[in-house]
């Protein structure tokens, strides 16, 4: 903390496992009036341990307080909505079949190689993605970093997503294909290759408090109950976003460029949410698994 407050960052994160909560008495002390704290968890798989995310913003980052619940709220709201759609094992059995019967309608494959064009044209305007990183992850033949595509009957790549070292992140549709539900298919197929390839691996994802939460939901991600006041990831990381595609978030607006350069309009807050593995039926694994690529 006093190294943050000694350099020219806003914002100090900690990703550590524990056995059990970190006490916030504890933490609370060592902070100035204005920094913020919050506390994200996600369960370690087969085990009573927990992921730990703690996140500090400094006072020119910090978010107010009932900003902060305004979020909370609008997340325990997707929750509620979904929950009798996709609660039981039956009831996302039947969903995740009827996406899979849509992409098949539609003549869409799934796809786990993309090339540079593909990426650039999902990642570059969305997240600053230059085309040497996209070249990379093209050419990568690492098995902790996997890229899956969904293609349409042209074979165009029209949403992608990046798996690397068990975090489902870059979650991306070309703009004149966004808002159709492409990505939810292709996180359920994701999410069914790394159960069947890495079982052991916990898959989690940062999930855009305003965005994201819906598709993750209908795609076997859960987002467990959190003890703290401030469990969003609060003014975490910028989305590269212009403003007028993807308007910063109310609390934002004028806020400019802090001491790191981060611009701070484009700041965004997230929630975790990790991979439900009890989800994936094997009719569901049999079906995305087998599906003609």
């Amino acid at each position: 903390i006093d190294a943050m407050r000694q350099s020219c960052r806003s914002r100090l994160v900690l990703r550590t496992t524990a056995c059990c909560p970190l006490p916030l008495d504890r933490l609370e002390p060592l902070l100035c009036p204005g920094e913020s704290l919050e506390i994200a968890h996600r369960p370690c798989n087969g085990g009573d341990r927990r992921h730990l995310t703690v996140g500090i913003n400094a006072a020119i980052r910090s978010v107010a307080p009932h900003e902060i619940g305004t979020m909370q709220d609008s997340v325990r709201a997707h929750i509620g909505r979904l929950a009798s759609q996709i609660a039981s094992p039956t009831a996302f059995t039947r969903h995740a079949l009827a996406e899979l019967d849509i992409v098949a309608r539609q003549g869409m494959h799934f796809d786990t190689h993309g090339n540079t064009r593909d990426l650039l044209a999902l990642w570059q305007a969305p997240f600053g993605w230059s085309e040497g990183q996209c070249r990379q992850y093209a050419l990568s033949e690492r098995p902790d970093e996997r890229v899956f595509i969904l293609r349409d009957a042209q074979r165009r790549a029209i949403s992608g997503i990046l798996v690397s070292q068990g975090e489902s992140t870059e979650w991306a549709t070309v703009p004149d294909e966004q808002g159709k539900g492409h990505i939810v298919p292709l996180l359920i197929y994701a999410n069914s290759v790394m159960l069947a390839e890495h079982p052991s691996q916990d898959v989690y994802a940062e999930l855009r408090w305003n965005r994201s939460v819906s598709p993750a939901l209908k795609s076997g991600f859960c987002i467990p109950r959190q003890e703290y006041r401030n469990w969003l990831l609060t003014n975490h990381v910028t989305i590269g976003d212009a403003p007028h595609t993807d308007a910063p978030d109310p609390w934002n607006t004028g806020r400019g460029k802090l001491g790191d350069g981060t611009a701070g309009a484009m700041l965004r807050s997230f929630v975790v949410g990790h991979m439900e593995r009890e989800r994936f039926t094997d009719e569901i694994l049999d079906a995305y698994l087998h599906f003609p690529r």
